[in-house]
């Protein structure tokens, strides 16, 4: 797989990922979440490193078996932007953070629960004064 195809997966897996595209799930692993796409599945975790005292996320690709083909962190993909000129000025760690942010909003039903809260907000009568 070239460089290339894998920043592009990653970029467009952002922009989706963004525009709530794709249907992000929880797995059965703590902070962890899936979208199938086709024959695959697309998973984001976000791992607590202590002796760095930061978090770091790893993507993978696995088929329906749940066999691992392709896993990369936002470490691999520091390099990889570096070397594909399509992906000039894009911070690999913040784009991996985005879509774990992201991923994990759609699948824990952030966007619904604050919708519900701010419809029972505005439909409160105001106290009488």
């Amino acid at each position: 797989m070239t460089e290339e195809k894998i920043a592009e997966m990653v970029l467009k897996i952002d922009e989706k990922t963004a525009q709530t595209g794709l249907s992000w799930e929880k797995t059965t692993k703590e902070n962890e979440f899936q979208a199938v796409l086709g024959r695959w599945v697309v998973r984001i975790r976000e791992d607590y490193l202590p002796q760095d005292d930061a978090n770091d996320y790893t993507l993978s690709i696995t088929d329906y078996n749940g066999t691992q083909l392709e896993s990369l962190t936002d470490s691999d993909l520091v390099g990889i932007f570096k070397r594909v000129s399509n992906t000039l000025g894009r911070n690999a760690y913040q784009t991996m953070r985005n879509i774990y942010k992201n991923a994990k909003r759609q699948a824990m039903g952030v966007d619904q629960a604050v919708d519900e809260i701010l419809s029972e907000l505005n439909s409160q009568n105001p106290p009488s004064s």
